[in-house]
């Protein structure tokens, strides 16, 4: 029972801090207006008034999803990185210029964009860890420092390697059809790439809690000191 209770505080806390950063916006926002009911009726229930609205909901948690697995793998492992936001950015960019890039292999040509992604996207924080390895700098310092060149790296990018020429704003090339995700509600920008998110979230708590990899990451990250005397790499 009292390891029961104890997975529940985390939950719990969590919740909490959510109720108090809600709060804190909330009140004074229907504090201003004429009518404070509608205000917070449309923040809770406006997400749930249509499909289209709920799959929008949706499909803007789904790389969040992602960046918050890659993030708490990073932390569990006792390291911190701010550089979240790049790596999301050029993660983007990088299944993007696969995608629109390279010569078109049928239904090969989606899991070589998301590879091409995965790449992009893990070279925002290859660099801050190796500057620590062989430095001893601050990944906190570096990955924060590389988000403004990697976004300006991305905007270059963006602009200059796969842009659409006929487009009158900054805007890739278009897609190919086979490098699309499937779309899952029609109406709705909702697409595959939500389930891809929730089994690579369930595969990441599986390894980092029922796997012995998992479980020395997790010990280097929490217990440094008994870590090394088992001679797990830090």
């Amino acid at each position: 029972m009292r390891r029961f209770i104890s997975y529940l505080i985390p939950f719990f806390l969590t919740v909490l801090v959510i109720g108090v950063i809600m709060a804190v916006l909330l009140v004074p926002l229907a504090l201003m207006q004429d009518n404070p009911a509608a205000i917070l009726k449309t923040f809770f229930l406006g997400p749930f008034g249509s499909i289209r609205h709920m799959g929008n909901v949706v499909e803007a948690a789904t790389p969040i999803m992602l960046t918050g697995l890659a993030i708490t793998i990073l932390f569990r492992s006792g390291l911190f990185n701010l550089g979240a936001e790049s790596g999301f950015f050029l993660g983007a960019l990088g299944a993007v210029a696969g995608a629109v890039l390279l010569p078109s292999l049928g239904w090969f040509s989606l899991p070589v964009a998301i590879l091409c992604g995965a790449v992009a996207g893990s070279f925002a924080c290859t660099i801050p860890a190796a500057l620590r390895l062989r430095f001893g700098a601050s990944e906190m310092v570096t990955s924060l420092v590389l988000n403004y060149a990697f976004l300006f790296l991305g905007l270059f990018v963006l602009n200059y390697v796969i842009r659409d020429p006929a487009a009158g704003g900054m805007m890739s090339l278009k897609i190919p059809p086979d490098a699309k995700l499937d779309r899952l509600l029609a109406g709705t920008r909702l697409n595959s790439g939500s389930i891809i998110a929730v089994l690579a979230c369930i595969a990441g708590g599986i390894w980092l809690y029922w796997t012995r990899s998992g479980l020395n990451i997790r010990i280097a990250g929490s217990i440094p000191g008994f870590a090394n005397h088992l001679g797990l790499p830090l």
